[in-house]
């Protein structure tokens, strides 16, 4: 189902993993478009440079990417 369709009118921000395939076509399609890399793929990103053994905030807090509303 097309964007428009499913109610999107109007894009503000593109935000995918951080796959140089995507980005590239992000800037092909959309060369204005902000992008930003989605959180979860930045926390997986980051994690690659912490040693394992220094790895404790997914245990420790499991929910710290979760989304609080009112």
């Amino acid at each position: 189902m097309s964007p428009a369709k499913r109610g999107i009118h109007r894009l503000e921000m593109i935000t995918s993993d951080d796959h140089e395939g995507l980005a590239a076509a992000g800037r092909a399609v959309f060369a204005s478009m902000p992008r930003q890399c989605c959180q979860f793929h930045l926390q997986q990103n980051a994690q690659a440079y912490v040693p394992k053994k220094r790895r404790f905030a997914g245990k420790q807090y499991p929910n710290m990417n979760t989304r609080v509303t009112d």
